[in-house]
């Protein structure tokens, strides 16, 4: 790794994502692992966000649902997970 004033350290601290459920018309933005989404009469809680993923748990039985986009993130026009 090379530190320099014209290429400064940068350091990925993990990915954001707006989320929506179109049925029950509900929108989320900004959510970051950790966070829990209420819809469909339960709670999820996001275990993992990647360029291309997110990961949920459902509560009420802990299965696990990678949800993933339909596009490359980058061909969204921003609206995929968000790099911080």
């Amino acid at each position: 790794m090379e530190v320099a004033k014209d290429h400064p350290f940068q350091r990925i601290e993990g990915y954001m994502a707006d989320l929506e459920y179109g049925p029950e018309r509900k929108n989320w933005s900004s959510r970051r692992v950790g966070s829990v989404l209420s819809f469909a009469r339960d709670e999820y809680q996001i275990m993992a966000i990647t360029r291309t993923a997110v990961v949920l748990r459902q509560k009420s039985n802990n299965k696990t649902w990678a949800v993933e986009y339909a596009e490359a993130p980058e061909r969204q026009g921003g609206s995929g997970p968000k790099r911080r």
